[in-house]
């Protein structure tokens, strides 16, 4: 064995000595209080994302006129929903939305955002909307992940 494999193979196996008596399990590569931080910091991330997507979504959802035009106009009259159904729609994102912001009604936020846009889901489907049923996905799991990852800012 040449004197450059020696120091390679002397370094690994030093390396990873060091870090099995660092790391216990050996199958992190951080330690729980880290872990706990990522997750921490995932979870604000996501919260702060559903807020914003929720309150900006709501709020056009709230300015539709009946004679405006575009994407979104033109997908809710497919869905046959009265003025009043569309602005109901865009009222419970708005609260879900700011629901969420506390930890004290963070599960009821989570749950009418997925509630609402699992309604979205249905009706698209109902209408033959497959496609805006399938972009929907992801934005009903991360409610139902949120209420997973639980409040990140708890003292508990």
């Amino acid at each position: 064995m040449s004197w450059k494999k020696t120091i390679l193979f002397e370094f690994s196996k030093d390396w990873i000595a060091f870090n099995k008596r660092r790391y216990s399990s050996g199958a992190y590569f951080c330690k729980k209080n880290d872990r706990d931080m990522i997750i921490k910091l995932i979870s604000g991330a996501l919260i702060l994302f559903t807020a914003y997507m929720g309150v900006k979504h709501g709020w056009q959802v709230l300015h539709i006129k009946p004679g405006d035009t575009g994407p979104e106009v033109e997908l809710f009259n497919k869905l046959n929903l009265s003025q009043a159904g569309i602005k109901a729609i865009g009222i419970l994102s708005i609260l879900g939305a700011l629901l969420i912001l506390a930890p004290q009604t963070f599960f009821i936020g989570n749950m009418l955002n997925a509630v609402v846009i699992l309604f979205l889901m249905a009706m698209f489907l109902n209408a033959g909307e497959i496609k805006s049923t399938l972009i929907e996905i992801p934005f009903l799991i991360i409610p139902l992940l949120l209420i997973y990852l639980k409040y990140p800012l708890n003292l508990e």
